[in-house]
This record gives structure tokens, sequence and C-alpha cells, in this order.
């Protein structure tokens, strides 16, 4: 931990910025950064959808989860939305490479922070949505209230959510939120 403290501070807040999710193989602890940081962290790795959400979303033949994140900061969301943040980004660094038919899982970011378009898309607060060829699949509304749920809700939404909807379906249910922040699982019909 030591070395990556003297690493940020060394590289200061633009070298942290162009890091991969490891250094010299030691994982990124994003716990130990700003709100600040975690959030350019997002806007630099995953793709900004802010301007461009049906193009990049809904005309994509592929899988993505588009996290609505706000760089409006208030103090009654901002430790949820930096604590999504960071399960997000541990999303994006399990599944970079991996590909939901013939195309790789899109991690896009679009900030809601005075965009009366996220209302157009029915966003009202922090979500995480999840899409399949361009039709929505899930939506998750909300974060770990507290740092110490990161951990569970990364292991979730990594073994059980993203999986049963995406990556590897079982073909009798499929883990949803529904709109909600609590899970239940959806069974299929035959």
């Amino acid at each position: 931990m030591s070395q990556f403290r003297n690493l940020v501070g060394s590289l200061g807040l633009m070298g942290v910025l162009s890091l991969p999710s490891s250094v010299n193989g030691q994982e990124i602890d994003y716990n130990a950064l700003t709100t600040p940081a975690i959030t350019n962290l997002v806007e630099q790795r995953a793709e900004n959808v802010t301007y461009t959400f049906n193009q990049a979303i809904n005309g994509y033949a592929g899988a993505s989860i588009v996290l609505f994140g706000s760089t409006c900061y208030e103090f009654s969301v901002e430790q949820p939305n930096r604590n999504m943040e960071i399960v997000f980004l541990q999303l994006l660094d399990k599944f970079r490479d991996t590909k939901v038919g013939r195309y790789p899982i899109k991690f896009a970011w679009y900030d809601t922070c005075g965009r009366r378009e996220a209302e157009e898309l029915g966003v009202t607060t922090l979500e995480t949505h999840m899409y399949l060829d361009g039709r929505e699949i899930d939506i998750l509304r909300g974060g770990p209230n507290d740092k110490s749920w990161i951990q569970q809700w990364f292991e979730f939404l990594g073994s059980e959510w993203i999986p049963t909807n995406l990556t590897n379906k079982n073909g009798s249910f499929a883990w949803r939120f529904n709109g909600t922040s609590d899970e239940r699982q959806v069974f299929y019909q035959p």
C-alpha cells in the first residue's frame, strides 16, 4: 500500500488517472482515492455516453452496463455515488476482456448533473442499467451506503447479476433488481 501512496504522491492526480487497475502486480485500492479521483477514473476508463446515449447504447449489438452518476455532489448522495463508482470500476476490471456473443461488454458512464435528458430517460437517482442488444434488461437503483458494503455489492453483481443475465445464463433464472436496490430471482417461463 505504501508503494501505491508513494506513486500517487509522485504522479499527482493526472498520473493516477492513466494507471491501469494494478501497479507492479498490486491491485489499486480504490478506497484510498478521493471522491474526485474515483469519478475521474470512471470518466476515463468507461465510455462517456452523456451526449451519445442512443447511438452508443441503444445501437450497440452487445451487452452494456451504464452507470448513471453525477458530478454534482450533494452530501446526502456523495457516499453512495462514490461507493457505486468503486463497485463499477471493480466490475470493469473483472469483465475487461469478457464478451457477450462477439462483442465485449461495454462499460459506460452518463453524468446526470444538470441534464434534463437523464430525466427523459427515466433516470432520477444513482442508477446502473444493463442492456443487451440495445434493449434494457434491468435497472439497479442506488449503491452501497457504507464503504464496508462495497465488497459485498461487487461480489454479488460480479458473480450473480452479470453472469445470470449476460455471460453465463443458466436457463432457469436470473437475478434482477427491476428498478430497486433489492435483488430477486426471476424464473424463466418454459
